[in-house]
């Protein structure tokens, strides 16, 4: 434990490199830039394909809404890309590692259960919704995203106090239309393991929220006050 200690004290950290600059949030921000570069590849691939497709056939109302469904994630994807970028260094950040453990969790188990669940047999009206809902929802994130801008982030950290577009109602929009997408999403797969998984990662998005709020509490004395005026996913209820 000593020497381990000793190591770490006599690593010299360039400035550029150490919290609160610029290269260290890039560096940090990395795993969500490659993320949604991967993404965007992905949905552009599909787009091209389905374009192709509606293109040289008879009008398919199916098909239109999965063309429109693969912009919405497209427009998501490069708005997180250009923002995680151009972003300023956090000014606060939630300690420990339950909150980072949360965070990459509620961002990604969704995703590794789209990648690893087995595509299922469903009638066309399962299929319609389940893609008017990621094009509902990814709609809805790409709004949250414009309005949120240069403070996304992945980890619970503060930047600037948004209030405005769909935050001065709720404050998490951005996970609301996500979660509508990713629900619409696995209706497609739809079993009780499926349906497990997805509690789960919903489970890390509350507790996500929770840290996000602590921070920002801590970071923006206004925060309580716009707290109380709003519902922090769904207006009315919650």
């Amino acid at each position: 434990m000593a020497s381990f200690s000793f190591l770490r004290s006599s690593i010299v950290i360039p400035a550029a490199l150490r919290r609160g600059t610029k290269l260290y949030d890039l560096a940090m921000g990395l795993p969500l830039v490659l993320f949604y570069v991967v993404c965007a590849a992905g949905r552009f691939h599909s787009l091209s394909a389905s374009l192709a497709a509606w293109s040289s056939g008879p009008f398919d109302f199916i098909g239109t809404i999965s063309i429109l469904s693969d912009v919405s994630v497209l427009c998501v994807a490069l708005l997180f890309v250009v923002c995680v970028l151009l972003r300023p260094p956090a000014i606060a950040q939630a300690p420990g590692l339950m909150p980072r453990i949360a965070a990459f969790a509620g961002t990604y188990l969704s995703v590794a259960l789209l990648l690893t669940s087995p595509g299922k047999t469903v009638g066309p009206m399962i299929v319609m919704m389940s893609l008017s809902m990621v094009l509902c929802g990814m709609a809805f994130a790409a709004y949250a995203v414009f309005y949120l801008g240069r403070s996304v982030s992945l980890m619970a950290e503060a930047r600037k106090l948004v209030t405005g577009g769909p935050y001065r109602l709720i404050r998490h929009p951005l996970y609301l239309g996500e979660q509508v997408a990713v629900a619409g999403a696995l209706l497609q797969y739809i079993s009780p393991f499926v349906v497990l998984v997805f509690a789960l990662q919903v489970s890390f998005q509350l507790y996500r929220m929770s840290w996000e709020e602590k921070v920002l509490r801590a970071a923006f004395p206004e925060y309580e006050a716009y707290a109380r005026r709003t519902y922090r996913i769904l207006p009315g209820l919650y």
